[in-house]
């Protein structure tokens, strides 16, 4: 027991958070057991002209019984998608949603084969790769049955109801708490199904006010960015907290991430936002930002600020993944050296990208008392950003910092003010 404790400990120490009790790895082995009963589905999605309208790819599931509406990627233009699921039979459908309502209409360039093809079946753990779906302007046999049960499901599917697109939360609701955050890296699957996650809003959308993005690091949560949140100008801002399971792969975060934000920029017309990331929620959104640029079209992103990240990853997560009974899925991501760090820099920025870095120096021994300053001050990190900025606090403090808050506070007024008011600051 107690050695398990010891490794726990050292894993923690990327979240800077107490030893648990060596039953939680236990409890983590249970959870990846789960996670180990998924299974990937992937694909590219095609358009004839390559146009940057929406494209939103759905699985039908169809073991049999009902069919029923199961989950949903949305994406700018040609390319990838990517749907973690449980183990079973599936129809892919796709559509260019090109007058920007997220249904489907006649006209629109659409995929489906489940009117004349067998659904596509996956076995637990396994990944399969669909190919490539061609939208063409004929209308798919079978596709008025697939808009009746998306219609149907929409509102009741219990999958569909655990990813939130912009719904309203108080600070007081349990999914926000430390422990949760804490369930949600030893136990992401449990988590997931037991607060759902994705992007909340403290109050309804405002078109008058740009929002600002949150995202927490691993074993936190958006109770983590209150301080800062609080401190906003809310005459001009909103906040929306992106709220996740931190024991999950990165990979999947970041494409989630990147599809919730492309969802609600179409849903409320949004033109521009800013991100502010937290430690390893950096990692997750510069993956995001990565594929939203690659897409084209009109970026979105009017500042983007990242705080006490670990660019090179954390040794406390490769010594986990060597020594640990359990490997927690994230372990592998934040490893340094793992494929996901050296993939995030392969395209750098935009030089048209605000992009600015904080980090804390007050814990002695080169770190910030959780993360070393070298991980923090990758080069690659360094070398988009406008500013590279370093404060007396440690790894949780920066976030409570009035020096941290007043700064960011500057450069969303300089960047990402509501254009009216813009026009009227001296």
């Amino acid at each position: 027991m107690r050695a398990r404790r010891t490794l726990a400990a050292c894993a923690l120490a990327l979240a800077g958070a107490a030893a648990l009790p060596g039953c939680a790895l236990l409890d983590a082995q249970g959870d990846i057991e789960s996670v180990g009963q998924t299974t990937t589905i992937v694909g590219t999605v095609a358009t004839p002209q390559a146009a940057h309208f929406p494209v939103i790819v759905g699985l039908i599931r169809d073991d049999g019984g009902p069919k029923s509406f199961t989950s949903y990627y949305l994406r700018r233009g040609e390319g990838p998608f990517r749907f973690q699921q449980g183990a079973g039979r599936y129809h892919v459908f796709a559509f260019e949603d090109r007058n920007e309502n997220l249904h489907y209409d006649e006209g629109e360039l659409a995929y489906y084969a489940g009117g004349r093809g067998t659904p596509v079946a996956v076995a637990a753990g396994k990944t399969i790769d669909v190919g490539r779906l061609d939208l063409r302007a004929a209308v798919p046999e079978g596709l008025a049955e697939v808009r009746a049960i998306v219609k149907r499901d929409l509102a009741g599917s219990p999958e569909l109801s655990r990813v939130h697109r912009g719904s309203l939360a108080a600070w007081n609701d349990p999914r926000f708490t430390p422990a949760a955050g804490t369930e949600g890296m030893w136990t992401p699957y449990e988590a997931l199904k037991k607060y759902g996650a994705g992007m909340f809003f403290f109050e309804p959308y405002d078109p008058a006010r740009v929002p600002v993005v949150f995202v927490h690091g691993i074993n936190g949560t958006a109770l983590d960015f209150k301080p800062i949140i609080d401190g906003l100008d809310r005459q001009r801002f909103q906040a929306w907290v992106f709220q996740y399971p931190s024991g999950f792969r990165l990979e999947l975060l970041s494409a989630w991430l990147a599809s919730i934000l492309e969802e609600l920029q179409i849903r409320y017309r949004v033109s521009q936002y800013a991100i502010v990331a937290h430690s390893m929620g950096g990692l997750v959104s510069r993956g995001a930002v990565n594929r939203i640029v690659a897409q084209g079209g009109a970026q979105p992103i009017a500042l983007y600020v990242t705080i006490s990240t670990p660019w090179e990853g954390h040794e406390a997560a490769e010594m986990g993944t060597r020594f640990s009974p359990v490997v927690l899925p994230v372990w592998l991501d934040m490893s340094p050296g793992s494929p996901y760090l050296k993939e995030l820099f392969r395209s750098p920025l935009p030089d048209t990208q605000p992009y600015y870095l904080f980090f804390g120096y007050r814990g002695g021994s080169g770190t910030d008392g959780t993360v070393s300053l070298r991980s923090m001050l990758d080069l690659a990190a360094q070398d988009r950003a406008l500013r590279v900025a370093g404060l007396p606090e440690d790894h949780d403090s920066i976030l409570k910092s009035p020096l941290m808050i007043e700064r960011l506070n500057a450069l969303l007024d300089r960047y990402a003010a509501p254009r009216a008011a813009s026009a009227n600051r001296r």
